[in-house]
């Protein structure tokens, strides 16, 4: 507790900008004190077609508020929150809404193919430092359960303590078909480089021990791999499992702010052969499933489209793009960023990223606010550690990461929190207004994290 206050000392202390300032008390105050205790949001997935909608989302009296994903064809369309306390016209009205939505997200997307003759053998690699047993249990139950005819499951052990055996042997009688793989560097990079040297996939899937799959996750996977023969990677849809605390609730609304926002279409991303000047490397095209291009963005901009816990590759366009690097990631002190270089890498070498929601994963977000915390720091020091990387590797990205910064750093402190009164109800969900002032200080620290990372990295490999 103490370490939060000095945390949020400090990072007002070098920037406090003006929209931060205006925050009121409440946002400033203690993140855990009983005020801040937000109530549960019930997860509830539907299809779209289902007649009993209405009935279904408001059967649990438990919650006051609902996540609702609609899908159609096992694929989701729209995610929006739901307030179950609306009158039931009112909440007609909202649903009929989010059905439009949806109908007409599934209506201008190709569904994936989910019956083939052949179907490509895929590696599914999961890097653990083995701390959260429960949730590990979770993962391996539901990719025991999923509709593949072949494919395999690598764990790879990277707590690197004596004592591994006590947690991995139950599990290896438990899931008889789980390989074990031990990686002694530290860093969830290093453990996902072992598990992709070991694997005998055409693909290699990739997803964490806090996330449980969907049954259709590697059919829809592969199943666009098959249907787009020059896409090297693929990055699915990560929802929340579970929004019971305070701080999952916040872990959302920060990382995805305002659910409408959330992109449920399949997109296709390259870098613009039209850039020029300092840009002519650094932008990317993303068109729809009939080539139409709907949007343009920075090359370092994709982290926002991938997540480690639900990405795939083809196993040798990974490994032609120099896998993951053991100097960024989760048990460095880069702490993230390993995810989204190799997608970086393989757009900056001709190839094509697609996004690919069919296939859909459920993560479980941190239960207390000292962990989001940190999530939060360690975002901020991956992110501008990858960037010190790429810098250091190529110069040329230098002017135009410094046309493109100003803007970047104005979305990341532009507040999320409406201004209008009508939305002053919803005004407690919003993320403690210092998180955004904490993943500046991580910013700030990235790149020397990352030269500590690299020294680490020399010694270990030459001690």
């Amino acid at each position: 507790m103490l370490e939060m206050k000095r945390m949020k000392a400090e990072t007002t202390k070098w920037w406090t900008p003006r929209h931060i300032r205006e925050f009121d008390a409440y946002s400033r105050s203690d993140p855990n004190d009983a005020r801040h205790q937000l109530s549960p949001i019930r997860v509830a997935i539907f299809d779209v077609e289902d007649p009993l909608l209405e009935s279904q989302l408001t059967s649990n009296e438990e919650y006051l508020r609902a996540w609702m994903v609609l899908t159609s064809e096992n694929t989701p369309r729209t995610m929006s929150e739901i307030d179950m306390t609306l009158s039931a016209k009112e909440l007609d009205e909202s649903l009929a809404t989010q059905r439009n939505i949806a109908l007409d997200v599934a209506a201008r997307n190709v569904n994936p193919t989910l019956v083939r003759d052949a179907w490509p053998f895929v590696s599914v690699i999961i890097p653990s430092a083995l701390r959260r047993r429960d949730d590990l249990s979770r993962c391996l139950e539901a990719l025991g359960q999923l509709d593949y005819p072949e494919y395999e499951v690598i764990l790879v052990d990277n707590a690197r303590s004596p004592t591994s055996y006590e947690i991995i042997d139950p599990l290896r009688q438990r899931f008889p078909w789980l390989r074990v793989e031990c990686e002694s560097k530290p860093g969830i990079a290093a453990a996902r480089n072992a598990g992709t040297a070991v694997a005998r996939g055409e693909i290699l899937a990739f997803t964490d021990d806090d996330v449980s799959v969907d049954r259709n996750w590697l059919k829809c996977l592969a199943s666009a791999f098959l249907d787009a023969p020059k896409v090297g990677a693929i990055g699915g849809l990560v929802l929340p499992a579970v929004l019971d605390s305070s701080s999952q609730i916040w872990t959302e609304k920060f990382f995805h702010p305002g659910v409408v926002q959330r992109r449920f279409d399949r997109l296709t991303f390259a870098l613009d052969s039209s850039a020029s000047g300092v840009n002519r490397r650094s932008i990317l095209t993303a068109r729809d499933d009939s080539g139409q291009t709907v949007k343009r963005l920075s090359l370092f901009a994709i982290g926002g489209y991938v997540a480690g816990a639900n990405v795939a590759f083809r196993t040798e366009i990974l490994r032609d793009v120099g896998n993951f690097d053991v100097r960024l990631g989760v048990g460095t002190p880069t702490c993230g960023g390993e995810d989204v270089l190799p997608i970086i890498r393989l757009l900056e070498n001709g190839y094509l990223f697609a996004t690919e929601p069919s296939a859909f994963v459920f993560h479980r977000h941190r239960q207390n606010y000292e962990e989001l915390a940190r999530q939060v720091e360690g975002y901020g020091i991956g992110l501008s550690a990858m960037l010190t990387e790429i810098i250091w590797r190529d110069p040329r990205h230098v002017g135009s990461l410094l046309l493109q910064l100003p803007r970047a750093m104005r979305s990341k402190m532009k507040p999320q929190t409406p201004k209008s009164s009508a939305m002053a109800k919803h005004r407690l969900d919003d993320p403690p207004a210092h998180l955004r002032m904490i993943e500046m200080r991580g910013l700030i620290k990235g790149p020397f994290a990352y030269w500590r990372s690299a020294r680490l990295m020399r010694r270990w490999v030459s001690p």
